[in-house]
């Protein structure tokens, strides 16, 4: 029954603190009668595939968790097509006229006219940038966090040796990500 124990246990962790010991008990007593109820039809005990298959009937601990809990909305399913639709209508009203301008004004370059194209083409660069900016930035304060431990530390009197003869080169860990 380590099977059993483990699968009640991997449920316990996904139930509120308040609520988990009656939950796992209501919820053992009723996967022990499954098995009990299975033995007694097949006149032998269970092997682990057995057990395992009435847990897989059951399903996930997280999903068989979540059962047991209220039901919990950011946005209630009454008004989330009515938020689906405002979401995507947002999108298409504010991002759409950017697509249209950019691609008509590359369009527009690659005719011949790529002194007004390149201009125009200028004037939504900080559009974009305000985009890719962002995404870049926590980018590299992501890989900044991770490779800091990472640095080598020299001690000292090694580094004060190398700076006086001129041998030590200083790192330049800005220019990694640029």
């Amino acid at each position: 029954m380590e099977l059993l124990d483990r699968y009640l246990k991997a449920v316990k962790f996904w139930l509120p603190s308040e609520q988990k010991q009656d939950i796992v008990a209501e919820l053992s007593e009723d996967i022990r009668s499954q098995i009990e109820d299975k033995e007694s039809e097949l006149g032998r005990q269970l092997n682990d595939a057995e057990v395992e298959a009435i847990l897989k009937k059951g399903g996930p601990p997280m999903l068989v968790a979540q059962r047991y809990l209220p039901q919990r909305y950011l946005i209630g399913p009454a008004l989330f097509p009515t938020y689906w639709m405002v979401l995507k209508l947002t999108w298409l009203c504010f991002y759409g006229p950017w697509l249209v301008i950019v691609v008509g004004l590359k369009i527009f370059a690659s005719f011949g006219a790529a002194h007004a194209g390149a201009a125009a083409t200028g004037m939504f660069e900080p559009f974009f940038r305000s985009l890719v900016y962002p995404i870049r930035g926590g980018l590299r304060s992501f890989c900044a966090d991770r490779a800091q431990p990472c640095q080598r530390r020299i001690p000292e009197e090694l580094e004060s040796a190398q700076t006086a003869q001129g041998t030590r080169s200083e790192p330049r860990p800005a220019q990694l990500f640029d």
